[in-house]
């Protein structure tokens, strides 16, 4: 039977993710993605104000990792760094233009860092169970 607390923790989850989640997810992508841009085009392209882009990263990334329901699995910030880090192979000027074969490449990226923590975690719930 479901309760009107299901419901609402249901609601809440996902209020929490869409704005959290989703947003810091952004908020994390947009500020990478500037800052790539400033460092790679010089400051002719971006004003300097971009560098405040910097704290805004970890912060985004923090937040993705809350909407997601994964705040204290601190090793999931890896999944969520590589995408940006991944990304800034684009800006790189030797890279090739195929836009298909960057975005196969970032998605590659972020499934084997995460089957990587998933991996670890699940390592370490064995290795707890075992004690």
């Amino acid at each position: 039977m479901i309760t009107k607390q299901m419901i609402a923790g249901i609601i809440i989850t996902g209020i929490r993710f869409v704005i959290c989640g989703i947003g810091g997810f952004l908020i994390m992508l947009i500020s990478s993605v500037l800052l790539f841009i400033r460092i790679t085009e010089g400051a002719r392209s971006v004003p300097n104000s971009s560098l405040l882009l910097i704290p805004l990263i970890p912060i985004g990334a923090l937040l993705a990792l809350y909407g997601a329901g994964l705040w204290k699995q601190w090793a999931y910030l890896w999944v969520i760094f590589s995408i940006p880090l991944s990304m800034l192979l684009w800006f790189v000027p030797f890279f090739p233009g195929d836009t298909g074969a960057a975005i196969i490449f970032t998605i590659m990226t972020a499934t084997i860092t995460h089957a990587i923590v998933k991996k670890y975690y699940s390592m370490r719930l064995v290795k707890i169970e075992n004690l």
